[in-house]
């Protein structure tokens, strides 16, 4: 089954054009639903066309949970690419370790966080995406906005397939997955822990996005 999620939000965006969707006290930031389906339109367009991220390539969102508004589920399911979503907490190392597992093309990373990861994200070859205006320009790196205003707002009219889910429940990931939730390994179950919680031992875990819905 092919979705077309870019349609479908323009849908929800046009019924509900002038009302507020994403309210951001941190940044000061308030879009409504139809300025927020064009942003989204234009952040998806700008990690197709100038950062290239297409079918089976990655990109990873170290980033706090303002710019994690921006960048989550509509702009994730209007373009081909698996996001990897990860802990900003996280030490450097364990980011190193969950980068170096995944290989994400491009990372979306805070601006603060840049001296003391862009030696690291290099390494592993990887273009870095600055949430905030770059000071003085550095190897590898692009300022968001910039990327974002450079970008059309059209829509993008990307059709994701949803294939058919396995027989038996499994922990594995679907081939249709669009997105990977990198996280520690935990320790086992302590004695208070609640009976059938099972402890993570995975040092990553996938969802199906198109198992999601939409109210």
């Amino acid at each position: 089954m092919k979705m077309n999620y870019s349609r479908m939000l323009r849908s929800l965006a046009l019924r509900f054009r002038n009302q507020e969707a994403i309210v951001n006290v941190e940044r000061n930031r308030r879009y409504s639903y139809w300025d927020y389906h064009l942003l989204t339109n234009r952040i998806a367009n700008a990690l197709r066309t100038s950062l290239g991220i297409g079918n089976g390539d990655r990109f990873m969102l170290i980033l706090e949970n303002d710019n994690l508004s921006l960048m989550m589920l509509p702009c994730t399911v209007k373009q081909e690419g698996t996001v990897v979503l990860t802990n900003l907490r996280d030490a450097r190392e364990e980011h190193a370790r969950q980068i170096a597992l995944v290989e994400p093309k491009v990372v979306f990373i805070e601006t603060a966080l840049l001296d003391n990861y862009h030696d690291m994200l290099r390494g592993h070859g990887c273009q870095i995406v600055a949430m905030d205006a770059l000071i003085v320009p550095r190897d590898g790196v692009v300022a968001f906005w910039d990327l974002v205003e450079a970008a059309p707002d059209t829509e993008n009219d990307i059709e994701l397939c949803r294939k058919a889910k396995p027989e038996k429940s499994t922990f594995a990931a679907p081939p249709s997955s669009r997105a990977i939730f990198a996280m520690r390994p935990q320790p086992k179950r302590s004695s208070r822990q609640a009976p059938g919680v099972p402890a993570i031992s995975a040092m990553s875990m996938r969802t199906d996005i198109s198992t999601l819905s939409i109210a």
